[in-house]
């Protein structure tokens, strides 16, 4: 299990982490399809196999996010049609046969209304997304090859703290009997989120349901910088001249971080490594 603020961070764990030599279905929880395409994406998948054969990935993943590339909102684009394959987007909302329709049109615009040369490449991958909700999900036949579940917060965005917790827990009791299950990735989004108090609580209910419930290990990267969000709604934002409501784990309050200190064993952070012992250092004394 990964977690970071944007799902930016999705498509660098699963550039590194998936292998490239199988296909994958990936379930996506999310209020948006996020299925934007990148400029020139043909160019950058065929950089991105180049770079996996020659193991140099790592190097071209830098120069992505210096070159801010890689968006919340077009993540996934450059990961199809391989290694994954296919996409089954699980909006919050009940989908029927009229907004199936409707979602599949939006999908093609997203797909097709950026790159010049989409026509050609990118629009073609609308046949490679599904649409359900989650009580349709469940009911369908179940793929038993390489599978990955990514879940954005922003899904529970219109939910209680009650509702939240239910379905949260009913999603996860789904992914973790999934047959062949090989990566599941968090995007906290707080910029979709309706205040910064809604994060906290999301991922308080998210590492509870994992590390206290299930006592798995998660990997958090609380202090990456993807580089600048270039999407709709942080334009918004700095045309109100407001600041970008990234998540900051600095502001954690108590109940969360008495939750990460107690299973500060189970939870892994990377990146600024040091910083995050300073930060749990600090709240056991303030505690």
């Amino acid at each position: 299990m990964y977690i970071q603020d944007y799902h930016t961070g999705s498509f660098y764990w699963l550039a590194r982490h998936l292998s490239w030599n199988k296909k994958y279905r990936l379930i996506l929880f999310d209020a948006h399809s996020d299925a934007y395409a990148v400029y020139r994406s043909e160019e950058l998948k065929q950089d991105l196999k180049r770079a996996v054969k020659q193991r140099r990935t790592e190097a071209l993943l830098d120069t992505l996010r210096r070159h801010n590339i890689i968006q919340c909102y077009n993540w996934l684009e450059p990961l199809l049609p391989e290694p994954i394959k296919e996409v089954i987007w699980v909006p919050p909302t009940h989908v029927d046969k009229k907004k199936e329709i409707e979602l599949r049109a939006q999908i093609r615009r997203e797909l097709c209304g950026r790159d010049p040369e989409a026509p050609a490449g990118s629009c073609a991958l609308a046949g490679v997304f599904s649409i359900m909700d989650f009580e349709k999900l469940l009911s369908a036949e179940q793929d038993t090859n390489h599978c990955v579940v990514s879940i954005d917060l922003d899904y529970f965005y219109c939910m209680t703290e009650a509702q939240a917790a239910k379905q949260l827990d009913r999603i996860l009791n789904f992914v973790f009997n999934i047959p062949g299950l090989a990566v599941v990735t968090v995007a906290i989004s707080n910029i979709y989120l309706k205040h910064a108090a809604q994060g906290h609580r999301l991922l308080f209910l998210l590492l509870r349901a994992l590390v206290e419930k299930r006592g798995m290990t998660v990997f958090f990267e609380p202090f990456i910088d993807d580089g600048e969000d270039l999407s709709r709604e942080a334009r918004e934002f700095l045309r109100r001249g407001e600041t970008l409501p990234a998540y900051d784990i600095e502001t954690a309050p108590d109940y969360l971080r008495r939750l990460l200190f107690a299973h500060r064993d189970r939870i892994i952070v990377d990146q600024a490594g040091g910083r995050w012992r300073r930060l749990l250092e600090r709240w056991k004394t303030n505690n």
